[in-house]
């Protein structure tokens, strides 16, 4: 069989959630598997996570679909990362020990890093903020070590990030994922809380310790690095060229999953046993998977959604990162008001996938925060959504008619909008543009001559998220609002004219002026489309900028290293283009109700109050459509102007994109995502792109006119693997 009919077969299945094994088919290639290798790693890099049939989650389960690498293997890389560098062993140190405030502790770093390149020191016990150094010593994107780190098998096979939202996610969310503090000492970074505890956790579940075996001879240690780093080999080779590959398919033996646990566990409850503690409200995390959990599928048992006096509920959502931490300090206000006990349960990628895959087992979340109109219309019209004709009273007095216009499906009120974005802002970097001699730009043209003069001075002038493909709709909506005017954004947002209308295929071309430019773009095109939104933040905003200027909302705030985003950024509103107005594109986060649970009732009418808003509206990177929420509530007079328009609703239109149906304008592999995408990819072909979309638009309208459920308006356009055939 071919390498290209092997791929074809692989990426069919891969596609249809079967989650298949690589390593078979690479077996199978014969001589032919390095170019196989390369192919499957684009490939699945690329390519969104499918949803993934029973039979292929219970595989994935068990065998992860993308891996980690094992000791030696990691060990293989940082060797080969510092020898591209040229940099010593010494100088790496000494860089990370500055880049983790360990100045007084150099000796000890030093140690710990010859540990880690001769394999000694398994990578699983790092800090996440270790793996983020080394990246930032190194100079490669920080999801690449973070990727290939032994801990991320573990956080794979539990269905979600163990040190944020498994077991004593609270603590361990506090201890993994804070900012360095003066306390901090390389033993605990290196090697967790305590290495004493550590050993003895390993050893209670019966797992090997090799951190503390007796140092191997130099001579083991080279056979062991030659017998295990085949597949480094590989994401090397790959990563130096380029085009970064995941290892796939490595299975985890069932002793460090159980080693993962009890340390979880353990050091769970040792930080909430040390002094200084608090009884004070708290969120449980975890991530929002298509697995069910027990309770919530069996009737009658303490916990059920079908007890409808239940204490304790679940909220799924979107927010990760410092989002995340500001709701949950809303849903503790929540708690300490209330003393009902929430789980937040998060889904970054793909929420409507996983919301049907919940519900077709009976298990949805008690709320869901959704962050499409068109997502809460399908679900409602499916029968999914509970009204809330409870809350309707305080809707009508706390919100202006556009708000409630969204959360209103024929007639009977669905959703609470608890959170806005302004999408129409640009940030952008003070001290490159200053260093360019750049001036801040307010129109089209002038946006297009700052990119030029930065260009010429050696600055970059745009970081893009080409990986994220919701960025790019919202590029392209900020661009049709102005150039085609908001009586044809709406028409379009309603098909009442198709998307191979003049005024489309003007604003494609318009848009590819900034974006087709590959020059102009962090990484080029191909690295843009590898750059997912934090990433395009981080580029600008941070220790070393890559970019001058990144376009996204107002949550960009939320998303910048904290001294990058108050001392060297300013924010713009979106440049007007051939003298059209600044009408601003609006996003946000819809809550809606799931189950008959009263606790979850008290979630839906709470979140309609300013009340609710106060502690996200205070911390910044959110905007609230709750117009009686005081505005000096907000920290900056900017906020202020941009929660008074979004609150009044009148001259604002939301997102394009999400009020299409999710499987036009709001599924990663398809639709709007997936073609704007393209014509990233490929800024020329204007006519074919706005065809594509003309035909994945109609597919999801007829869907739309016939009442269809959502799971069978999923427009299958004939996009397929690549080409493979030459060659």
């Amino acid at each position: 069989m071919s390498v290209a009919a092997l791929f074809r077969e692989y990426a069919a299945r891969y596609r249809a959630g079967e989650a298949p094994d690589a390593s078979d088919y690479l077996a199978r290639a014969g001589n032919g598997a390095a170019k196989l290798a390369r192919l499957i790693g684009d490939f699945v890099e690329s390519t969104p996570i499918p949803e993934l049939t029973p039979e292929g989650f219970s595989r994935s389960l068990v065998r992860p679909r993308i891996a980690g690498l094992d000791d030696h293997d990691f060990a293989f890389l940082l060797d080969k990362l510092r020898a591209h560098s040229g940099m010593t062993r010494a100088a790496v140190a000494a860089e990370l020990a500055r880049r983790l405030n360990l100045a007084e502790e150099i000796e000890a770093v030093e140690r710990y890093y010859r540990d880690l390149e001769d394999g000694v020191l398994p990578p699983a016990s790092l800090d996440l903020r270790v793996i983020d150094a080394l990246s930032g010593v190194f100079e490669v994107p920080p999801n690449f070590l973070r990727g290939v780190q032994g801990a991320w098998r573990w956080r794979r096979v539990l269905g979600g990030p163990l040190l944020e939202g498994g077991v004593g996610a609270r603590p361990l969310r506090r201890a993994h994922h804070g900012r360095l503090r003066a306390g901090d000492s390389a033993s605990e970074l290196f090697l967790g809380d305590d290495d004493e505890w550590f050993r003895r956790a390993l050893q209670a579940a019966g797992a090997d310790d090799r951190r503390f075996a007796a140092r191997p001879a130099a001579t083991e240690r080279a056979a062991a690095k030659r017998e295990h780093a085949r597949g480094a080999r590989v994401l090397w080779r790959s990563f130096a060229s380029r085009v970064r590959i995941p290892r796939i398919d490595r299975p985890l033996g069932s002793l460090a999953l159980v080693a993962a646990l009890v340390c979880a566990v353990t050091l769970a409850a040792t930080i909430a046993l040390l002094p200084g503690s608090t009884s004070r409200a708290s969120v449980d995390t975890r991530s929002f998977t298509p697995a069910c959990d027990e309770l919530l599928t069996q009737p009658g048992l303490p916990g059920s959604n079908r007890d409808a006096d239940r204490r304790r509920i679940t909220v799924a959502g979107v927010w990760r990162g410092q989002e995340q931490a500001s709701f949950l300090r809303v849903l503790e206000r929540f708690e300490e008001d209330t003393g009902v006990d929430v789980v937040f349960e998060y889904e970054t990628r793909d929420i409507a996938r996983t919301l049907r895959f919940r519900l077709d087992r009976n298990c949805p979340p008690d709320v869901a925060l959704l962050p499409q109109p068109g997502l809460l219309t399908d679900l409602a019209r499916d029968g999914h959504l509970k009204p809330i004709d409870f809350a309707a009273k305080r809707v009508r007095e706390n919100y202006a008619p556009f708000w409630r216009r969204l959360g209103t499906v024929k007639n009977t009120l669905y959703g609470v909008w608890f959170k806005a974005a302004n999408k129409s802002t640009l940030w952008y970097s003070r001290p490159l543009f200053a260093r360019a001699g750049a001036q801040a730009p307010g129109t089209w043209a002038q946006l297009k001559q700052a990119a030029a003069r930065l260009s010429a001075r050696g600055v970059t002038p745009f970081s893009v998220a080409g990986a994220d493909g919701w960025t790019l709709t919202d590029w392209f909506e900020n661009v049709y609002l102005r150039t085609a005017g908001r009586d044809r954004y709406d028409d379009l947002a309603t098909g009442r004219i198709p998307w191979t209308h003049p005024t489309v295929k003007a604003a494609l071309r318009t848009l590819a002026e900034v974006v087709g430019k590959g020059s102009w773009l962090a990484g080029g095109t191909d690295g843009a489309l590898l750059t997912d939104f934090e990433d395009s933040v981080s580029q600008v905003f941070g220790e070393r900028p890559k970019a001058a200027m990144v376009y996204e909302g107002d949550f960009v705030a939320s998303n910048a290293s904290g001294a990058a985003v108050d001392q060297d950024s300013d924010v713009l509103d979106f440049p007007t283009i051939d003298r059209a107005g600044s009408e601003m594109v609006v996003g946000g986060d819809v809550a809606a109700l799931f189950t008959d649970n009263a606790a979850a009732k008290k979630l839906i009418r709470f979140l309609a109050t300013a009340r609710a808003a106060q502690p996200w509206a205070k911390t910044g990177g959110f905007l609230s459509p709750n117009k009686q929420l005081d505005p000096r509530t907000y920290g900056h007079r900017t906020s202020r102007r941009w929660a008074r328009t979004i609150a009044e609703g009148k001259r604002v239109s939301f997102d394009l994109s999400d009020v299409q149906r999710p499987a036009f304008g709001a599924s990663p592999e398809e639709g709007m995502w997936k073609l704007l995408r393209d014509h990233l990819r490929r800024p020329d072909e204007v006519s074919a792109i706005a065809r594509r979309l003309e035909q994945a638009a109609a597919i999801a309208r007829k869907c739309d006119l016939a009442g269809g459920p959502l799971k069978a308006c999923r427009p299958r356009l004939a996009v397929g693997p690549p080409d493979v055939s030459a060659g």
